[in-house]
Order: C-alpha cells, then structure tokens, then sequence
C-alpha cells in the first residue's frame, strides 16, 4: 500500500488513507503568439505551455482529519504531495477551485475532501 502525504509552510502534514486523481487534464494552452508583419513573414513568441489541472479526492478515516485537509487547502499556499508508488502525485501545487468535505458514497463511514489544482513548476 502507497503513503500520501501532503505538505505546506506553517501546518501540519496530512496524511490522507487513499489520494485518488479524479479527473486530470493533459491538455494545455501552447500560449505563443503569432504576430502578423505586413509585407513580411508572421513572427512567432513562443512561451511554455499552460500547466497540468488536476482534481484530488483525498480519503480519510474520518470527518475530523478531512475538515484539517478542508481547512488547510483554504489558506493562501503552495502545496507539495509526495506519494511512494505514483510518479502523477509527486508534485506541487496551488488550489484553483472549490474545495469540498463529503462522506464517502462507496463506505459510508470515512470521508473524502476534494480539491480542484493546478500543477506548478
């Protein structure tokens, strides 16, 4: 079984059961600009393309331990997870969306918190 942990500047290390990727999109603005020369040929800026956007569903035992994770992924941070066994959840990251705490559908008895992020570099 993999560990997941999950770390920040000033708190506390999370330490989800289970970090699933719900939803992970690939797909990245190429952000170069094409400009147009008149009686030339167009000229090209290229820049890096756009980051990587993710949706994390972090497992834990019970609801105090997903409102830490709800309460931590509210404050103005970076983030980095580090996971033993998966190569995708070895990054760092800032919240880009919602986040939520729910009970976990599938067990009724431990509990999810969900964040939308983006990847940095």
């Amino acid at each position: 079984m993999s560990t997941t942990t999950i770390t920040y500047d000033g708190g506390p290390t999370l330490t989800p059961l289970k970090a699933l990727v719900s939803s992970y999109s690939a797909e990245a603005e190429s952000r170069t600009v094409a400009h147009s020369i008149l009686d030339g040929d167009d000229v090209y800026t290229l820049r890096p393309a756009g980051a990587d956007v993710l949706t994390l569903e972090l497992l834990f035992a019970d609801e105090i331990g997903a409102r830490d994770c709800h309460r931590a992924h509210k404050l103005p941070a970076e983030f980095t997870i580090s996971d033993d066994t998966r190569e995708l959840l070895n990054l760092r990251y800032v919240v880009t969306g919602r986040i939520r705490v729910r009970l976990d559908p599938e067990t009724r008895r431990r509990w999810l918190c969900i964040v939308p992020i983006t990847e940095v570099s």
